[in-house]
């Protein structure tokens, strides 16, 4: 049915549906009588009961690429037990296309939507979705599935509410929108709807907008960074501070120092990025900003690490593990165990590193966040490693490419092709070493980081070498928190 042209379909889909004979429904149906496609379509929309028109009026204030049924369903006021035979009904009768059983993810023909747009209360049932939306994605550290289903909903329920004159609405729908894009790696879906916020504010210079462009500027760096482009995050959390100095917001102004030093430690000016760590420091105990306070902690730990302090870092990660149940970020609580696992590691307290990954690894499925679950399981394949399950670790390894390549992660990609040449090393694999280390060396090239591109072009340098017996080393990454 669904590949004949939607006339036809939705015309033999009342005939089929009707209980009279098929004379008689054909003669009720009175094709002839009908003008045009739309007049049929109305005909079959007007054919339904109100349960399922409901629905389909819902539908059309959705995306047009496909909608997540739950989302319709609130929008139409529907229970469970009436959103399913409503699904069912229309799907029956052709006026409702599946597209994925398993997501629940429904579509109308454009012509259908348009049908239904025409006669419609386009104002209140957009509002209704806009509301819809707002309660699932505000909730999107826990509801993290839910909100993957919604990201294509977002942009339009923005337009509406600044149609509305719900600024405010609006720029939390946008945050909420980019932080469910980000933990769950939908990145080009956070940076389109951090940008498409920001040409609404652009017409505007008064505090709101000021404010709204600084946290947005910030954010889109972050994106940045995941993709790898450094110089343009740069200049990105440049343009936010600016305007956190002219809008003397403290809190934002930490928040950037921060972020900035995490660019400047990864192209390997150390000091740099202490000294902006420092800063940051200094703001939050001001404040008493103890979320804060813990990321500052967690980063120049890193760095300690990075100068051969370990003993200070641990005890720097030590006072972030204890503000981080404080203050219930287990999102930066999973980067304090993976730092604290790193610690161990070198030491070779394999153990202990273990249980602390794994604990990473539980939070980071709890929180639906692929970004630390890559991470951890590189570290993961360090240990079993050093262990001797070498293909235990390569397992681990190529799920570690698998979400780096998935979330756009191009510095993560590079760590794992690192760490993947140096295994395939011990292996005696020399081929897949080569080829490896020098995708590594690419990435780090390309993303200018010195200190691992050196390292890398070092470790690349000793396969022309032929020397197999040398011993093998394989880095651990360290989690820095943005």
């Amino acid at each position: 049915m669904e590949l004949l042209p939607l006339a036809i379909t939705v015309a033999a889909a009342m005939l089929r549906d009707s209980a009279d004979p098929l004379e008689e429904a054909a003669v009720g149906l009175r094709l002839a009588d009908l003008r045009s496609v739309a007049d049929l379509l109305q005909k079959a929309i007007d054919a339904q009961p109100e349960r399922e028109r409901g629905l389909l009026q819902a539908a059309a204030v959705c995306a047009p690429s496909g909608f997540w049924l739950p989302l319709a369903g609130q929008i139409a006021g529907l229970g469970d037990a009436d959103l399913r035979a409503a699904r069912d009904r229309l799907v029956n009768s052709s006026l409702l296309r599946l597209l994925d059983r398993d997501r629940r993810r429904f579509q109308l023909h454009g012509l259908l939507r348009e049908q239904l747009r025409v006669g419609a209360p386009l104002g209140d049932l957009e509002e209704r979705h806009a509301a819809a939306l707002e309660g699932i994605l505000k909730d999107w550290q826990r509801r993290w599935k839910d909100c993957r289903e919604c990201l294509d909903e977002v942009i339009p329920a923005m337009e509406q509410l600044w149609r509305s004159g719900a600024a405010g609405r609006m720029g939390a729908l946008s945050f909420w929108g980019y932080a469910a894009g980000k933990r769950i790696g939908e990145l080009d879906a956070a940076s389109r709807i951090l940008l498409h916020g920001d040409r609404f504010w652009a017409g505007r210079h008064d505090g709101e907008a000021k404010r709204s462009l600084m946290c947005s500027y910030g954010n889109q760096a972050l994106i940045m960074e995941d993709w790898g482009r450094l110089e343009e995050a740069m200049a990105l959390h440049q343009k936010s501070e600016a305007l956190c100095l002219e809008l003397g917001d403290k809190n934002g102004l930490q928040t950037g120092y921060g972020n900035q030093a995490l660019i400047l430690y990864a192209w390997g000016r150390l000091e740099e990025a202490m000294d902006l760590h420092e800063r940051e420091k200094a703001l939050c105990l001001e404040l008493g900003n103890k979320d804060g306070l813990q990321r500052s902690y967690g980063n120049q730990a890193v760095i300690l690490q990075a100068w051969g302090r370990p003993e200070e870092a641990m005890a720097l990660l030590e006072k972030q593990e204890a503000l981080c149940l404080e203050v219930g970020n287990k999102h930066a609580l999973q980067h304090s165990y993976a730092n604290q696992a790193g610690i161990l590691r070198a030491q070779g307290q394999l153990e202990e590193a273990i249980a602390l990954l794994k604990k990473q690894e539980a939070l980071c499925l709890e929180l639906g966040n692929k970004d630390g679950l890559q991470a951890g399981y590189g570290n993961q394949a360090l240990i079993l490693r050093a262990r001797g399950l070498l293909d235990e670790a390569m397992a681990l390894l190529k799920k570690k490419e698998a979400l780096c390549l998935e979330l756009g992660l191009r510095r993560d990609l590079g760590y794992c092709y690192w760490n993947w040449g140096l295994l395939a090393r011990a292996q005696g694999d020399r081929a897949t070493e080569r080829e490896k280390l020098q995708a590594a060396l690419d990435i780090f090239t390309e993303l200018k980081m010195p200190r691992e591109r050196d390292e890398v072009a070092a470790e690349l340098a000793k396969t022309a070498e032929g020397n197999s017996t040398r011993r093998v080393e394989i880095l651990g990454e360290q989690s820095l928190d943005g």
